[in-house]
């Protein structure tokens, strides 16, 4: 069974689709909207993990290493990384795009205000800023069976198809499908389109005031980086 991480905009859904379509649909799924038990596990869950890996391939979903650290020393641990600025403005627009569409959270709405930009999003919680460290925290990252690449995730899945044998069986199994991505975000207005635009833009100097923010992240990115590439070098 793998045991698959999904942190928040980092082609998880994407992956979840391959993952179903693979398997002949034998995900367990683990989406809490609220994040409430991102590190808390269900305790059926644990008492039935043993049948749980025998029916399903994947346990999928948004959640912390430590929350199955207790039943994943016998199973694949695997991940998709990405670079930490790329993820957090994808988080941030995806909170945009949201909120314009009603969706709204408390900071959906101070950025609707124009009281918060991309700089105040990443101090306004580390589970933004370190969101990569938190969701993997607890185990080494070269003990992850497979690291997916985000910025290379034709030959991250290329590789991971190889490695264990995995047959793709989604009608794009030629390329990647477009799940959620942020450029077919659908409006309900032009002037809905307008305001994303306008709440999204970010000039050059709160981009580097907001890199200079997430050391931490930077050089996890870079290990977890050169981890995922040694999986996928001469596919």
């Amino acid at each position: 069974m793998f045991i698959s991480i999904h942190i928040p905009k980092t082609a998880g859904t994407m992956l979840g689709y391959i993952f179903d379509h693979g398997s002949n649909r034998k995900v367990f799924w683990d989406y809490d909207p609220s994040y409430a038990s991102v590190d808390k596990p269900d305790p059926d869950v644990i008492e039935n993990f043993g049948f749980i890996s025998r029916r399903f391939l994947f346990l999928h979903g948004h959640f912390y290493f430590r929350k199955y650290a207790g039943v994943a020393k016998t199973e694949h641990v695997i991940t998709c990384i990405r670079h930490p600025l790329h993820r957090i403005i994808s988080q941030f627009k995806h909170e945009v795009y949201n909120c314009i569409n009603g969706a709204r959270s408390w900071r959906s709405e101070l950025i609707l205000q124009g009281k918060m930009d991309l700089v105040d999003f990443i101090t306004s919680d580390e589970n933004i800023r370190l969101a990569q460290i938190r969701h993997l925290d607890g185990l080494a990252l070269k003990d992850y069976s497979h690291i997916f690449l985000h910025e290379n995730l034709d030959n991250s899945l290329a590789a991971f198809c190889s490695r264990f044998n995995f047959s793709r069986n989604d009608p794009h199994f030629m390329g990647l499908p477009r799940i959620n991505a942020g450029e077919d975000k659908n409006f309900a207005s032009p002037a809905q389109q307008r305001k994303y635009i306008d709440l999204t833009s970010m000039p050059q100097a709160s981009l580097q005031e907001a890199f200079t923010l997430i050391p931490e992240e930077v050089e996890f990115y870079i290990e977890a980086s050169a981890l995922a590439r040694k999986q996928f070098a001469g596919i």
